[in-house]
C-alpha cells in the first residue's frame, strides 16, 4: 500500500474543529496552546472571524493536524510522500520528522508573527474561478494585487490590500469569472508583500536545520520539488511564504509518486475534492469524512493496490 498525505491550509477551519482540538489535546499540548492562544483557548465558543486571524489560526490548525496525524501514524503504512497547502507544509515537515509537535506549535506562532509584521493595513486574499491564467495576470497587474496560488481547473488565489482586492474581484466578474470568494484569511500569503517574512522565518527554522533524512519525501507547494532531507524541506518552508504556490504542479508531483490512496488531513475537504477532480482513478478521502481513526484505518487498508 502506497499512501500519500495532503495537509490542508487555512480557510476551512471552523469552531467545531477548534472544539475538537480542545477535547483531544493532551495535557502537554493544552498547556502550550493555552500560552500561545491565551485569550481564546479556554473560551467555550470561538467565532469564525477570530479563527481567521493568523496568530490564532496557524498554531491552532498546525496542532489540530499533528494531533490527528499522531493518532493515525501507528495505524497506517508509512507514507511515500506528503505535501501541504500553504500552512499545511509546516505540518507535512513535522510529520516527516523535521521537528516535533511542540516545536511546530511554536514555529506556527512565529510564522504567523513574521507574516503579520509585514502588513500594516487591512489585506487578505480572494479566490477566482473560471478564468485562464492570462486574465488573472491582467487583473493582478491592473489592480496592484499578486498571484498567490495556482490551483487546478482555472482556480486561482490572489493576494493584496483590501481596496485592491475589491477592485480585482470587480475586474474578475467583468471578465467572466464563475465565482469570486473572499477567503477567511487576513494576510496576502505567497506574495511579494511578505518578502521580509521569508528571511525572518528562516532564522527561526535555523534552530532545526540539519542534513538528516526525512522519514518520507515532502513535496514543495511552490513547485512540487521533493525534499529528502530536513534542510531542504526547511528552505522550501521559508521560501513559500513570499513566493506563489503552484499547487496544481504539486498535486501532479504527488501523482507521479504512484500512490494507491491519498488521505487529506484537514480541516476541511478542499484538497480531497481537488484531487478527485484531477485523478478520480486514485481513491482519496478527507479525515473529516470519518467519525473515528478506526474508520480511516479501515478505508486505507481496504483501498485497492494499483500495481
Amino acid at each position: 500500500m502506497r499512501l500519500a498525505i495532503l495537509f490542508s491550509g487555512q480557510g476551512q477551519q471552523s469552531p467545531e474543529h477548534f472544539r475538537a482540538l480542545r477535547e483531544a489535546a493532551s495535557p502537554k499540548m493544552a498547556a502550550q496552546l493555552s500560552m500561545q492562544l491565551s485569550d481564546v483557548w479556554n473560551q467555550t465558543f470561538v467565532d469564525c472571524a477570530t479563527l481567521g486571524e493568523n496568530r490564532i489560526s496557524q498554531p491552532f490548525i498546525f496542532a489540530f493536524q499533528l494531533q490527528r496525524w499522531h493518532k493515525l501514524e501507528p495505524l497506517l503504512p508509512r507514507p511515500i510522500c506528503a505535501a501541504g497547502y500553504s500552512l499545511g507544509e509546516l505540518a507535512a515537515c513535522s510529520a516527516a520528522g523535521a521537528f516535533d509537535m511542540q516545536q511546530g506549535i511554536t514555529l506556527a506562532a512565529q510564522r504567523a508573527a513574521c507574516m503579520d509584521d509585514c502588513i500594516q493595513k487591512q489585506a487578505g486574499m480572494i479566490s477566482i474561478m473560471g478564468l485562464p491564467l492570462k486574465n488573472i495576470e491582467e487583473i493582478t497587474a491592473t489592480s496592484n494585487t499578486h498571484l498567490a496560488i495556482s490551483n487546478p481547473e482555472q482556480h486561482y488565489v490572489i493576494g493584496g490590500f483590501e481596496h485592491d482586492l475589491q477592485y480585482a474581484g470587480q475586474l474578475a466578474y467583468e471578465q467572466g469569472a464563475i465565482r469570486v470568494v473572499r477567503l477567511s484569511v487576513q494576510t496576502p500569503s505567497h506574495t511579494a508583500l511578505l518578502q521580509f517574512a521569508t528571511p525572518a522565518f528562516a532564522r527561526h527554522l535555523a534552530l532545526y536545520r540539519n542534513t538528516a533524512p526525512l522519514l518520507f519525501k515532502v513535496l514543495s507547494a511552490v513547485d512540487g520539488r521533493a525534499a529528502l532531507r530536513v534542510g531542504q524541506a526547511l528552505d522550501a518552508l521559508a521560501s513559500q511564504i513570499s513566493h506563489a504556490m503552484d499547487w496544481a504542479s504539486c498535486l501532479q508531483a504527488v501523482r507521479e509518486q504512484q500512490p494507491d490512496a491519498v488521505l487529506e488531513i484537514g480541516p476541511g475537504r478542499a484538497m480531497a475534492r481537488m484531487w478527485n477532480a484531477l485523478y478520480p482513478e486514485i481513491p482519496v478521502r478527507s479525515a473529516d469524512d470519518f467519525r473515528s481513526t478506526a474508520g480511516i484505518q479501515s478505508w486505507v487498508h481496504n483501498a485497492p493496490v494499483r500495481r
